[in-house]
């Protein structure tokens, strides 16, 4: 895991430029300050963050991933200074997105509405979850409708549900979370027995953003349980990521497969979010499992 994240860092380093990437990004600079900033690098991390906060004055795509930018301060900081309306384009999110939202109005919470929050945040998790584990990825209106189809699986997705569940757990306190999150890493290695794959079903299958986001759910898996059948699961996915790891220029591909990737690819990818993102869960991991 610490090998990832520095080679990401290493070569994130050499991409970055006065403002920034100069790639399209719609979080990009604030998770490479995260990883930088768990580098001791704050130097680096600070003036990545002044390139997000350019970013997101400038261009309204930014502005809408805000969320994503937010979770990022929370990483580095463990606190945020901003909010977004628990309504804003809410019926465009999906359940992945409206986790996030509700996990940082929670963080910044108190009383009444606090709880309110927390009540919201378990009401999503039952509608979207399904027996086995697995958390569907939709929007408000197929919600309410109860639609359940296979179509809104994600594997994916499904993983960042569980970093959510994850801290929602952390930060409330609540069994609720603590269990579902471990029913949906039961759902993870059942999948991998069936067919030996992790991130291979629906929107962002064999991404490298899904497979990061595992490796940070097993390790909170195994930091909190000591339970060896995390750990070696663990293991499997660190194994094949490594396996795409390369010598020379990007040190990751966006999506770990052999061969041409690109029809993997959905028209929101940027490889400069998902690697630096994948680069600050890496180190997240790693800082999570050394201090077990």
């Amino acid at each position: 895991m610490y090998f990832l994240g520095v080679s990401l860092s290493d070569w994130l380093k050499k991409e970055f430029g006065q403002h920034g990437f100069s790639s399209r990004t719609f979080y990009g600079e604030a998770y490479a300050a995260t990883l930088w900033s768990y580098l001791g690098e704050s130097a680096l991390s600070t003036k990545a963050l002044a390139a997000m906060e350019e970013k997101k004055r400038e261009y309204q795509e930014v502005k809408d991933h805000n969320e994503f930018i937010l979770y990022a301060h929370y990483l580095i900081n463990g606190a945020i200074q901003e909010n977004i309306p628990l309504l804003r384009a809410i019926r465009q999110k999906p359940t992945n997105w409206i986790l996030l939202r509700l996990l940082l109005r929670i963080i910044t919470a108190s009383g009444v509405r606090r709880n309110a929050l927390i009540f919201i945040a378990v009401l999503v998790v039952r509608i979207n979850r399904l027996k086995g584990g697995l958390l569907l990825d939709r929007r408000l209106g197929r919600m309410i409708l109860k639609d359940r189809r296979e179509a809104y699986r994600s594997d994916q997705y499904h993983a960042f549900m569980l970093v959510m569940l994850a801290d929602l757990w952390n930060v409330t306190k609540k069994n609720f979370f603590k269990k579902v999150f471990f029913d949906g890493l039961f759902f993870v290695m059942e999948s991998y027995k069936k067919n030996g794959e992790v991130i291979a079903v629906g929107r962002g299958k064999k991404q490298l953003f899904g497979y990061a986001a595992l490796i940070y759910a097993f390790s909170v898996g195994y930091a909190y349980s000591s339970d060896e059948r995390y750990l070696r699961m663990l293991d499997h996915i660190l194994a094949f990521i490594e396996a795409h790891h390369r010598a020379d220029g990007m040190p990751l591909p966006l999506v770990l497969v052999d061969g041409e990737e690109k029809q993997y690819w959905e028209s929101y990818n940027n490889y400069y979010d998902y690697a630096p993102f994948a680069g600050a869960l890496f180190l997240r991991s790693h800082r999570l499992i050394c201090n077990k």
